[in-house]
Protein backbone atom coordinates (compact mmCIF):
# COMPACT_ATOMS: atom_id res chain seq x y z
CA UNK A 1 0.00 0.00 0.00
CA UNK A 2 2.94 2.30 0.57
CA UNK A 3 3.70 2.27 -3.15
CA UNK A 4 0.25 3.64 -4.02
CA UNK A 5 0.62 6.59 -1.64
CA UNK A 6 4.13 7.30 -2.92
CA UNK A 7 2.91 7.16 -6.52
CA UNK A 8 0.12 9.66 -5.78
CA UNK A 9 2.64 12.00 -4.13
CA UNK A 10 4.93 11.80 -7.16
CA UNK A 11 2.00 12.50 -9.50
CA UNK A 12 0.99 15.52 -7.41
CA UNK A 13 4.54 16.88 -7.48
CA UNK A 14 4.71 16.33 -11.23
CA UNK A 15 1.42 18.18 -11.72
CA UNK A 16 2.69 21.12 -9.67
CA UNK A 17 5.89 21.30 -11.70
CA UNK A 18 3.98 21.10 -14.98
CA UNK A 19 1.70 23.96 -13.96
CA UNK A 20 4.68 26.05 -12.90
CA UNK A 21 6.42 25.37 -16.22
CA UNK A 22 3.33 26.32 -18.21
CA UNK A 23 3.18 29.65 -16.40
CA UNK A 24 6.84 30.57 -16.83
CA UNK A 25 7.72 29.16 -20.27
CA UNK A 26 6.40 31.08 -23.30
CA UNK A 27 4.09 29.30 -25.68
CA UNK A 28 5.66 27.74 -28.74
CA UNK A 29 3.36 29.67 -31.09
CA UNK A 30 4.45 32.99 -29.57
CA UNK A 31 8.12 32.14 -29.94
CA UNK A 32 7.57 30.89 -33.49
CA UNK A 33 5.69 34.04 -34.53
CA UNK A 34 8.36 36.27 -33.03
CA UNK A 35 11.08 34.37 -34.90
CA UNK A 36 9.19 34.67 -38.19
CA UNK A 37 8.57 38.37 -37.67
CA UNK A 38 12.26 39.21 -37.39
CA UNK A 39 13.58 40.71 -40.57
CA UNK A 40 16.32 38.78 -42.24
CA UNK A 41 19.21 40.94 -43.37
CA UNK A 42 20.23 40.09 -46.92
CA UNK A 43 23.74 38.70 -47.15
CA UNK A 44 26.22 40.80 -49.07
CA UNK A 45 28.11 39.20 -51.91
CA UNK A 46 31.38 40.54 -50.47
CA UNK A 47 32.33 41.49 -46.96
CA UNK A 48 33.35 45.16 -46.98
CA UNK A 49 36.38 44.67 -44.75
CA UNK A 50 37.59 41.79 -46.94
CA UNK A 51 37.34 43.98 -50.05
CA UNK A 52 39.23 46.82 -48.32
CA UNK A 53 42.00 44.50 -47.13
CA UNK A 54 42.36 42.98 -50.59
CA UNK A 55 42.56 46.41 -52.22
CA UNK A 56 45.21 47.49 -49.72
CA UNK A 57 47.21 44.33 -50.39
CA UNK A 58 47.05 44.90 -54.15
CA UNK A 59 48.20 48.50 -53.72
CA UNK A 60 51.09 47.38 -51.53
CA UNK A 61 52.17 44.74 -54.06
CA UNK A 62 51.97 47.25 -56.93
CA UNK A 63 54.08 49.78 -55.03
CA UNK A 64 56.69 47.11 -54.29
CA UNK A 65 56.73 46.05 -57.93
CA UNK A 66 57.41 49.59 -59.11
Amino acid sequence: MELVGEQKRIQALFSELRLEDEQTVPRFAAVWNRAEAQTVRPARAFNLSFVAATALLICALLSLAL
